[in-house]
């Protein structure tokens, strides 16, 4: 009676500091003996639209000719949904060049076929390169894979008849604001950050360099990620799983947490109020236990 007495008014004293409710006490001992945060998308990291962070013109980098490649580029993604794409878009018309609708044969997620003035061009990432036969060259190649390592999405403009490569772009999503410092913080909770993504390898590597994640799980679907979430619950029963933030959505976020095979749900504002939490929590369990040695929590 009494250790239940104290934890709920510790619940009651854990959302006066965080304005975060936990709901069960449960939930209060579990997020004390958290462990591992599994984070099921890199756009939990992003904030904005991407934007064109560098752009070379293979041919010469003049001004007219990284013009004209921005304006094809941008010309061939009037349709294309994805964010990478519609940042050559924005770029475009920050430079002030009016762009035009290609005639569009292809439409992928990240790329696009299409013609403008009789002539076909491609534009999308390695991969569409490949599968059009586009060579990109040792030199571009190196350059496309730094980028990448730094966390950037790489595309590429090539004509398609003769086949020859034309641009490469750079972009970037821009990171939340103490992105850095909240991995950190949880470090020294004893929590591991767990990153789930279905970027590239090489793209989740750069991102996971800035943020100091450790452990990353690159390139996955949402089934693939389904599996390696109960694997790693399963590995280590004191997880927790971040789920409902992204780009689009970043209020709220639930907060599953899972010990010994009971779970519950926190919403929390983002994954920066997860280290406040913990500290408050962890604070309060410690003092509980001191005052009653005997009881099991």
């Amino acid at each position: 009676m009494l250790k239940n007495w104290m934890l709920n008014r510790l619940r009651g004293e854990v959302k006066k500091v965080t304005g975060i409710e936990v709901p069960t006490n449960d939930n209060l001992v579990s997020l004390a003996g958290l462990k591992q945060v599994v984070i099921p998308s890199s756009l939990v990291f992003y904030q904005g639209k991407p934007i064109v962070r560098q752009y070379f013109a293979v041919q010469d980098q003049t001004i007219a000719t990284k013009q004209q490649v921005l304006f094809l580029a941008a010309s061939m993604v009037q349709k294309g949904q994805h964010s990478i794409l519609q940042s050559l878009l924005h770029a475009a018309k920050e430079s002030g060049i009016v762009t035009r609708e290609a005639d569009m044969d292809t439409v992928e997620e990240m790329g696009s076929i299409g013609r403008l003035d009789r002539t076909m061009y491609v534009l999308g990432d390695e991969k569409m390169m490949a599968q059009q036969e586009i060579e990109l060259g040792v030199t571009v190649q190196t350059l496309a894979h730094q980028f990448e390592l730094d966390g950037k999405y790489t595309l590429f403009l090539a004509q398609r008849h003769p086949k020859r490569l034309l641009a490469i772009f750079a972009c970037e999503y821009e990171l939340k604001p103490g992105c850095a410092d909240v991995i950190t913080e949880l470090r020294q909770l004893g929590v591991e950050s767990i990153l789930l993504t279905g970027v590239k390898t090489r793209i989740a590597k750069g991102l996971g360099n800035r943020l100091s994640v450790s452990l990353i799980h690159s390139e996955l679907s949402e089934q693939e990620k389904d599996r390696v979430v109960s694997g790693l619950v399963h590995q280590q029963p004191a997880s927790a799983i971040l789920l409902g933030e992204d780009s689009r959505q970043s209020y709220p976020s639930q907060l599953t947490i899972g010990v010994e095979g009971q779970k519950g749900t926190i919403t929390i504002p983002t994954l920066a109020e997860l280290p406040l939490l913990m500290k408050s929590v962890q604070r309060g369990i410690s003092e509980i236990r001191s005052k009653l040695p005997f009881s099991k929590l």
